[in-house]
């Protein structure tokens, strides 16, 4: 078995499930292998790990927990904004999300949890987060 390099480039198809079994996402479904640099820091640590030790046409199955994955739910990254901050035409959407930035410029994504007559609760957590995620990873390809 041979150990990826940092900054190999790979395409791999992956579906990543629940602990339930629920999947949420599925590249092969997509018809759209994920492309990615080796220890980029862009993909889930154990993602990126597991990745490194296969070759080409290999296939491994993961479980990440929450913490390791996109991070424990926080109550705390719920949020109230008041929605005179928006255009007036905003359209609000419960469940819909909102990009913007934060204080320091960086882009920040949250989804609409509440609507009340001036203001709306944003939940901060990535959709994800607090979940254990399980993934079936296939190494396809290695881009030269």
């Amino acid at each position: 078995m041979t150990k990826l390099e940092k900054g190999s480039k790979v395409k791999v198809h992956y579906v990543g499930t629940l602990k339930d079994g629920t999947e949420f996402d599925n590249s092969r479904k997509r018809d759209q292998l994920l492309e990615f640099t080796i220890d980029d820091g862009k993909l889930l640590k154990g993602f990126n790990d597991t990745v490194k030790n296969l070759n080409v046409g290999e296939s491994a199955s993961i479980n990440l927990e929450a913490k390791d994955a996109y991070g424990e739910y926080v109550d705390e990254a719920v949020i109230t904004v008041k929605k005179e901050e928006f255009p007036k035409d905003f359209k609000f959407e419960i469940n819909g999300f909102i990009q913007g930035q934060d204080q320091m410029g960086r882009p920040v994504q949250g989804q609409v949890v509440k609507i009340d007559e001036t203001t709306i609760n944003l939940d901060l957590n990535h959709p994800l987060a607090g979940e254990d995620l399980n993934f079936n990873i296939e190494l396809v390809e290695v881009v030269e």
